[in-house]
């Protein structure tokens, strides 16, 4: 004779929150890899490095090799301010990168500093490539 199971009697709404997408912000293969960088898609009219100053794009280099000391593991771990950012899914920035750039799913800025001010550098990343894309001098992305 088969056990009875027992009934559970639901008084009330069980609570939670609402599902999220779980996203993943570095390939596992390549966590361990260091960041390398490539400008081959970097843009070459409103945001890119031709529009830096000779003292900013002494900082942008410093910040690249910054981060090329740094694993992908590394990179993401870093406080907001010091590290990759990840652009998040349902933002602006990924809408506006990814219409742009249809080659990658996953886009990321850093900040350079040292500088009066310190401006965003955007970026889509492929295998352990990060490709600079966008060099957001003015902050006129977010701000405009």
């Amino acid at each position: 004779m088969a056990k009875k199971r027992p009934k559970f009697d639901v008084k009330g709404f069980i609570g939670g929150t609402q599902s999220s997408i779980l996203t993943e912000t570095v390939s596992v293969p390549f966590l361990e890899k260091h960041v390398r960088f490539s400008l081959r898609d970097c843009n070459i009219k409103d945001f890119c490095v031709r529009n830096l100053s000779d003292q900013e794009i002494e900082k942008f280099y410093k910040r690249l090799g910054h981060f090329e000391g740094h694993t992908w593991r590394q990179a993401i771990q870093l406080p907001h301010d010091n590290g990759f950012s990840l652009e998040k899914k349902d933002s602006d920035n990924y809408s506006l990168l990814s219409g742009m750039y249809s080659q990658f799913t996953q886009f990321y800025h850093f900040r350079v500093y040292g500088l009066r001010t310190p401006f965003r550098v955007f970026g889509g990343q492929k295998d352990d490539l990060c490709y600079v894309l966008l060099v957001d001098k003015d902050g006129s992305m977010n701000h405009s």
